[in-house]
């Protein structure tokens, strides 16, 4: 058995579909037709014990014919050490599995501790309430609540007596009834 070529894999056409191509060291490709065009993929077999098993090495021309080969001899020194190549593949996708999920959960978690109380509200509007008028009124709502929440800022800050710029008593503080008239909505 001979090596298999890049150029003899771009010379195959849709009549190879079904056809197996063997390199020497197991490695072998079956050829299938795909939509953009023919594909090869590649396994390694080998013997575990008493059954023989095939490793997927990849396809060609996702990956190059060197991270195949690449690929086939680390599967070979998995099995010189008496680890079966599939299920350290495995192993190895569910450890990456769940440290991919342990990270989504720490960014969602930072993200909802940095949330403000607006940003909650919008959550809250969007997927914990569902009335009748499609939630239409409750933004208004809490817009103008909250416009009504700074202005009771303004109106305390007024009528503490203190100047907010020098942090001193006002000389002739504003009068109480002056201050309490309701600011219009918008």
């Amino acid at each position: 058995m001979a090596k298999i070529t890049i150029k003899e894999l771009e010379s195959l056409t849709a009549n190879d579909a079904g056809r197996i191509l063997r390199e020497d060291g197991n490695l072998a490709g079956r050829i299938s037709l795909r939509k953009d065009g023919v594909s090869v993929s590649f396994f390694y077999r080998y013997r575990w014990g008493e059954q023989n098993k095939e490793y997927a090495c990849g396809s060609w021309p996702r990956k190059s014919l060197t991270d195949i080969r690449k690929a086939r001899n680390q599967a070979r020194a998995l099995i010189d050490e008496q680890i079966n190549p599939n299920e350290h593949k495995k192993t190895a996708k569910a450890q990456a599995y769940a440290a991919a999920n342990v990270e989504a959960e720490q960014v969602k978690t930072t993200k909802v501790q940095t949330l403000t109380v607006q940003d909650l509200a919008k959550a809250w509007l969007l997927d914990g309430v569902a009335r009748k008028d499609g939630n239409a009124e409750l933004p208004r709502r809490f817009i103008a609540s909250t416009r009504q929440d700074r202005s009771e800022q303004r109106l305390r800050t007024r009528c503490s007596g203190a100047d907010p710029h020098r942090g001193q008593p006002r000389r002739s503080p504003a009068s109480h009834q002056f201050l309490r008239r309701p600011f219009p909505d918008v």
